[in-house]
């Protein structure tokens, strides 16, 4: 079993939103990781682990200021399965998909056209961002 696929596992299972925030930013940093091996250039892990971690911070911000102050427990039965499948995943230093890069189809695409969408969705994040806390609207939740 796979860190990615432990880590859907954990998610689908808990329900208090910060640890479910945690999960992501656990996953965005194993996909960031697994991209690198693939490519062998961190720009584009960089790139996706930016943006992704940037985005779950306006998640997390907005998400703890709306839900109320709960304790968070996390359940035996959680915990013991997390310590079978951490015990359960392969220790291979190099995965067998990592060795033949030129199989990979991420590859056959034109770089520039992924730097042309790369640069649109960047684009297109910042305006949603500048658009959503305008200063002339006010917080999206009000403080009494």
């Amino acid at each position: 079993m796979t860190i990615n696929s432990m880590l859907s596992t954990i998610f689908a299972s808990t329900k208090h939103p910060v640890l479910m925030i945690i999960i992501l930013m656990l996953f965005t940093i194993t996909t960031s990781m697994k991209t690198f091996m693939i490519h062998n250039n961190a720009w584009y892990s960089y790139t996706i682990l930016l943006i992704m971690i940037g985005g779950m911070m306006v998640i997390f911000i907005y998400m703890t200021s709306t839900t109320p102050n709960k304790m968070f427990k996390m359940s035996p039965l959680i915990f013991i399965s997390l310590i079978a499948m951490f015990n359960l995943m392969p220790t291979e230093k190099t995965p067998s998909w990592s060795q033949n890069i030129k199989t990979n189809p991420i590859l056959e695409f034109s770089t520039n056209l992924n730097t042309i969408l790369l640069t649109l969705y960047l684009l297109l994040t910042l305006i949603i961002i500048n658009k959503s806390t305008s200063h002339y609207e006010g917080p999206m939740r009000s403080y009494n």
